[in-house]
């Protein structure tokens, strides 16, 4: 008796194959997170389950894109995204995060920020308006080591638009600027100083040269070889009784 041909479920190998499907139709749908560095492979590794984002396979082609740019840079960057912000870094802003690293990734903006919300929250309100925005030596007092510390930054928002052309979130690169505001913030104070010490010398001198002046006594001050440095008008006015020859200044 002839026997029915078997079917492709039937064959030696295809429960393997159907098995790896899966993971590589995952892998091609996280291929925008490849090469990101160790935030990267955070994402990839990531449960999402419990976050406003959704799992990266979900997310639209629009926040892809920007992700995947965001990674790619050594600049410190960060996406804010859907209508509670969930927050997307890269390896560069980690370091700006300290301690709320890596818990930060995927949470809520306001929840990992909340401490400088009353700051930062109208320039997200314009980026998520359509306006972009720019800020030069921000400060802020951040806590982000176990403790308050007064930073300053500079950062622009700008809105990001999802495939309906409606603003879906915010993009911001940032940086540190606080080491150059406390220096020039230094440098102003010893110049300050500089100049008050200066202002304070002048007038003491002034104030001795006065009293020099308005007394009978004779002063003349000289260097070690006997040139006159400075000579008070008493003494002068002997030297010139004596000598004849009045002294110049």
């Amino acid at each position: 008796m002839l026997r029915p041909p078997l079917s492709n479920a039937g064959e030696p190998g295809a429960a393997t194959e159907t098995s790896n499907a899966a993971p590589q139709a995952s892998r091609q749908h996280l291929a925008f997170l490849a090469g990101g560095g160790a935030m990267g492979a955070l994402m990839r590794a990531k449960d999402w389950s419990d976050l406003p984002l959704g799992a990266p396979e979900t997310w639209p082609q629009s926040l892809r894109i920007v992700v995947s740019l965001m990674l790619q840079s050594q600049f410190p960057m960060f996406v804010a995204w859907g209508k509670e912000l969930g927050f997307l870094y890269n390896d560069a802003y980690g370091a700006i995060l300290g301690a709320k690293h890596p818990h930060a990734l995927g949470r809520r903006f306001h929840d990992i920020w909340a401490e400088i919300w009353a700051d930062i929250s109208p320039l997200i309100d314009a980026a998520m308006t359509g306006k972009a925005t720019y800020s030069e030596d921000l400060p802020l007092v951040m806590n982000r080591k176990g403790y308050d510390e007064q930073t300053w930054f500079t950062f622009s928002y700008s809105p990001v638009r999802d495939e309906t052309g409606q603003v879906a979130g915010l993009f911001c690169a940032c940086t540190e600027t606080t080491r150059r505001v406390l220096a020039e913030r230094e440098l102003r104070d010893l110049n300050d100083t500089l100049e008050r010490r200066i202002t304070e010398a002048v007038a003491e001198r002034n104030v001795l040269a006065d009293i020099v002046e308005g007394t009978n006594a004779f002063v003349q001050v000289a260097d070690l070889e006997y040139n006159w440095l400075a000579i008070n008008r008493a003494a002068a006015n002997e030297f010139e009784r004596i000598f004849g020859v009045r002294p110049r200044d």
